[in-house]
């Protein structure tokens, strides 16, 4: 009997241990959005505009929105920014309210890639319809994912938004592997980067190690096509600017307009990572110093990109 309740008593003590490395998910911001919005619908004025986010939105936004806020990641016109797009928005609420389906999914493959990378725990993840240039981020609370970007289907309206916005929408299925990409990131906190080709390997790195977990690639589906059939234009442009110590924004900014789409240092990150964890015999160490990061002139030089590649 004591060997029994002692089996029962490990079994509670492994239950919570494990109950306790989940992460919390936060769906508050998003019913606040609806709820801010439906408020706005009634407004006849830029007062009560003004006054709906004052006294409606923000006091009910999450410490994770608030925390965006402080860091001047975006400021409180970007809320009503989106309320003048009621097609696009009637469309996506539907989709917003069901994001709780994924919970268990979510929770999976965060689990996976914390057993996967050997990390001792989870951040917290807050959903939200955030800024135009603001998909996936960390702060001090957790993770924020704005599902702004995260919610492409078939009957998503996007001809109120325009062509850049709406070519940066992903289908539903980007959301876990950026969920993860943000984990990551939220995991290794990493020295102020000087040359643009650190920039984009410390964003492909994360973009490759969701892919090891989940088995898909982050990027939007039209974006990441228009990078591999630009593959070689991309990267001869890379080979010229990727030592120069600089900002790497245009590299970077899903905004840029340096090539069609933007954000073509994720696609290059993601291909020189790939080439190293490929070349490595192994395989365990070679995704360790991907996801540290620690010398990315080193990885960058063992990956044989820039000299496999066409120039």
């Amino acid at each position: 009997m004591k060997g029994v309740h002692f089996i029962i008593l490990l079994f509670f003590f492994f239950f919570k241990s494990y109950s306790q490395q989940l992460p919390a998910i936060y769906f508050e911001d998003i019913n606040n959005f609806w709820n801010s919005y439906e408020q706005y619908l009634q407004c006849n004025s830029d007062s009560c505009v003004q006054d709906v986010v004052k006294k409606v939105y923000l006091p009910n936004s999450s410490k994770c929105y608030k925390e965006l806020l402080n860091e001047k990641r975006f400021d409180v016109s970007a809320a009503y920014q989106f309320w003048k797009y009621p097609l696009f928005l009637s469309s996506l609420k539907s989709w917003s309210q069901q994001l709780y389906m994924l919970k268990d999914s979510i929770l999976f493959f965060c689990n996976k890639a914390q057993q996967l990378y050997g990390e001792n725990s989870l951040n917290d993840i807050y959903f939200m319809i955030s800024s135009w240039n603001q998909g996936g981020t960390v702060v001090p609370s957790g993770l924020s994912i704005g599902i702004q970007y995260f919610c492409g289907y078939d009957s998503l309206n996007v001809s109120e938004i325009g062509k850049i916005k709406a070519g940066n929408i992903s289908s539903r299925d980007k959301l876990i592997p950026v969920i993860i990409h943000e984990q990551i990131h939220k995991w290794r906190k990493y020295n102020n980067t000087q040359y643009v080709y650190e920039a984009c390997m410390r964003e492909g790195n994360c973009d490759f190690a969701a892919y090891i977990v989940t088995g898909q690639i982050a990027t939007p589906s039209e974006r990441w096509a228009y990078f591999e059939v630009k593959k070689d234009s991309i990267i001869n442009v890379f080979k010229k600017e990727y030592k120069a110590k600089r900002n790497a924004n245009d590299w970077i900014s899903i905004e840029s307009k340096k090539f069609d789409f933007g954000a073509a240092g994720y696609y290059v990150g993601f291909k020189i990572c790939e080439a190293f964890y490929n070349r490595a015999k192994n395989k365990t160490k070679a995704m360790r110093q991907i996801i540290e990061m620690k010398d990315a002139e080193q990885i960058l030089r063992k990956s044989h990109f820039l000299i496999t590649t066409k120039k």
